[in-house]
């Protein structure tokens, strides 16, 4: 359903920018996938049609050139409703730079300022859990917002993989699952509990970052510090976000 048209042609739907899978084969198929959000909103839903015709996507599956997902960086909270089906592992902050020229949008990819996610019930493909995104089976921690507010993140015994561009920003890692956990962990993180007897696979998975790895203590439940506290690991100016900016240009010529 994805895949196996040219998805090329931009439209504009409000602050959207949309492509959809214009080859004419496909003309009865159409459907529609999410470029970029760059509006005001601070809590956004993406929208489940456009012109009658299915929204199905952040980024486009089947390309190699707009498979990438820019949310404006004003976004603190994002709701998936069960019309997605695919989410592309290259999702960008977007920052609008003012310009003279009324007929683009000038943009930069900055950090996200996303908070949290929450995932409609009725999605076959993924879900969330406490504001954060996974897939439907729990098997892989998709997106961990970069702004969410705990010092303490448990990852869930389901997950076998964290997506590479979910770094967790926690400063204290849990991982009680007995099977080892495929992620790599930002540079705002100072402690990863593991079951002992997984420390050294770790250390093998991370060589950079065999410092990290310590014992899963007995009472480590109680240790969890409770949600939304104030500080934000991302509040360190010193943070190396993982994404390089680049500029981008958004027509608004429709």
């Amino acid at each position: 359903m994805l895949g196996g048209c040219d998805a090329s042609a931009k439209v504009r739907m409000d602050d959207y920018e949309l492509l959809h899978n214009s080859a004419q084969s496909c003309e009865r198929n159409i459907e529609y996938f999410v470029f970029k959000y760059f509006g005001d909103e601070t809590e956004i839903t993406i929208p489940l049609e456009y012109d009658g015709k299915p929204i199905v996507g952040l980024g486009v599956q089947a390309s190699s050139v707009y498979n990438e997902f820019y949310l404006r960086n004003s976004v603190k909270r994002l709701t998936i409703q069960k019309n997605i089906q695919y989410i592309t592992p290259r999702i960008y902050g977007l920052k609008k730079i003012e310009t003279t020229n009324p007929a683009y949008q000038e943009t930069e990819t900055v950090p996200m300022e996303l908070k949290e996610i929450y995932v409609s019930e009725d999605n076959n493909y993924f879900k969330s859990i406490d504001g954060v995104l996974f897939t439907k089976d729990g098997t892989e921690l998709l997106l961990y917002p970069p702004r969410k507010e705990v010092n303490s993140y448990v990852i869930p015994d389901t997950v076998r993989k964290v997506g590479r561009i979910s770094h967790i920003y926690a400063k204290h890692i849990y991982i009680p699952s007995k099977n080892i956990v495929l992620c790599t962990f930002s540079s705002t993180t100072e402690n990863v509990f593991v079951p002992e007897s997984l420390i050294d696979a770790y250390k093998a998975q991370n060589p950079y970052q065999e410092e990290l790895f310590k014992p899963l203590p007995e009472n480590w439940e109680d240790l969890i510090q409770p949600e939304n506290q104030e500080d934000s690991p991302l509040d360190d100016e010193s943070v190396n976000y993982s994404l390089q900016a680049k500029h981008v240009t958004l027509e608004n010529a429709y």
